[in-house]
């Protein structure tokens, strides 16, 4: 009786590691692809930042030249 309730216990114990790694692991999943989902955004922002500069740019170049020309 006594190996039987040893047995039991190292499997239940065995039981509980094995899902605690897997709730460790789909935890570290959604950790990664949230980094992922957030690095995606700031270079989407960063073009965004990138055209606005570039169009404002050119717009001030326009209006100097169009000055000039006068």
């Amino acid at each position: 009786m006594t190996w039987f309730l040893i047995v039991v216990l190292t499997v239940v114990v065995m039981l509980a590691l094995l899902s605690v790694l897997v709730l460790a692991a789909l935890i570290g999943d959604d950790a990664e692809s949230e980094r992922a989902r957030i690095e995606m955004e700031v270079r989407r922002a960063e073009r965004r930042l990138h055209d606005v500069a570039s169009n404002s740019f050119q717009a001030m170049l326009d209006a100097a030249r169009a000055e000039d020309r006068r």
